[in-house]
């Protein structure tokens, strides 16, 4: 009987191990991926592939409560400005849909503001009328 359950044990931990990563999981990675390649170019351009992922990986987020995804769109919601792209319209119903969540990133990113950001410039600045809107 020992041997059956530790059987049973082996293989139900392989299989959860085996799985692949949820939806959202791997959307965000690829929002994180695709991000994180643009900060580092530090061009206002991306490709079109990573405009495709992107859009596809946003749009396929329901419910993001978890605050480091949400520090990330909130980021991506400010510095991710490829020409002709549609970033806010695209993140923006997300914030919406997790309005508490998100209230709760936005002050966490406002209290850890970057040296170089100020309360009076755009995008930082812009995060104040997002919170306001959130709160409505």
């Amino acid at each position: 009987m020992k041997y059956f359950f530790s059987a049973i044990l082996l293989l139900s931990s392989l299989f959860i191990l085996g799985q692949p990563k949820n939806g959202s999981e791997s959307a965000m990675n690829s929002i994180r991926k695709i991000f994180n390649s643009y900060k580092q170019l530090s061009e206002n351009i991306d490709s079109k592939d990573n405009k495709e992922v992107f859009t596809k990986s946003i749009k396929s987020l329901k419910t993001v409560n978890n605050q480091k995804d949400l520090l990330l769109l909130v980021d991506v919601w400010m510095y991710y400005d490829p020409t002709d792209f549609p970033t806010r319209e695209l993140v923006e119903p997300i914030f919406f849909d997790n309005k508490s969540a998100t209230l709760t990133a936005i002050k966490n990113r406002i209290k850890n503001k970057q040296k170089w950001e100020r309360k009076d410039k755009a995008p930082y600045a812009e995060l104040y009328s997002l919170k306001a809107a959130l709160a409505k």
